[in-house]
């Protein structure tokens, strides 16, 4: 598993090509679990609508988001309830793409420690401003690719029920499942953040 670190990493956008993709992740987590397997054994055939090149690149970004939980929380994925399932998906995806994981833990969370709600084009626009200073490969973004890289984060927002809808855009504070809430406080606390945890909650659990 991979643990998000604070340091500067490099984005990663191809996140494009697909949202959360919590049906097909699940099923890629219980293939694994029901078969005893390892990531490396699975294959693009193990995707209900494998269609060539569009589905293998589909699998490939699957495997990574994947490849960043560990057995226990892969267990949940496979194993737990809809809401557990949901929240395991949107912690692998928060974890590889780490232009997500800052915009919910900096630009979501500071907003309702101040009791605001609502996101704005404006809040999108300030945090890509102020990351491109550090992060060139934002900056040379085709301004079409930017564009689906706001859209598509604005669908995950709302498949993880971060947000009501992405018209909206309302924040709504999750509520975590105990036994992953229990995980990751152990393992990985900064993670918490991805569901909108303050530091002094985190320290409280």
């Amino acid at each position: 598993m991979i643990t998000i670190l604070d340091q500067p990493v490099v984005y990663k956008f191809s996140f494009t090509a697909l949202s959360l993709k919590i049906r097909e992740t699940i099923s890629l987590a219980q293939k694994l679990k029901n078969e005893d397997i390892s990531l490396d054994e699975l294959s693009p055939k193990d995707l209900s609508d494998s269609r060539g090149v569009t589905s293998k690149r589909k699998f490939q970004e699957l495997i990574r988001r994947l490849n960043q939980l560990s057995d226990e929380e892969m267990e949940l994925l496979a194993f737990g309830n809809q809401e557990v399932q949901k929240q395991v998906c949107l912690i692998a995806f928060a974890r590889y793409y780490r232009f997500f994981y800052e915009f919910v833990t900096e630009v979501m969370l500071d907003k309702i420690l101040v009791f605001d709600y609502e996101l704005t084009d404006r809040d999108i626009n300030s945090f890509v401003s102020r990351k491109s200073i550090d992060h060139p490969e934002l900056e040379s973004l085709a301004e079409t690719t930017r564009k689906k890289v706001i859209q598509v984060l604005w669908k995950v927002l709302e498949q993880s029920e971060l947000i009501n809808s992405v018209k909206d855009r309302k924040i709504i504070p999750p509520f975590l499942d105990e036994r992953l809430e229990r995980l990751l406080a152990k393992s990985n606390p900064s993670d918490l953040k991805i569901f909108l945890y303050n530091d002094e909650k985190i320290k409280s659990i």
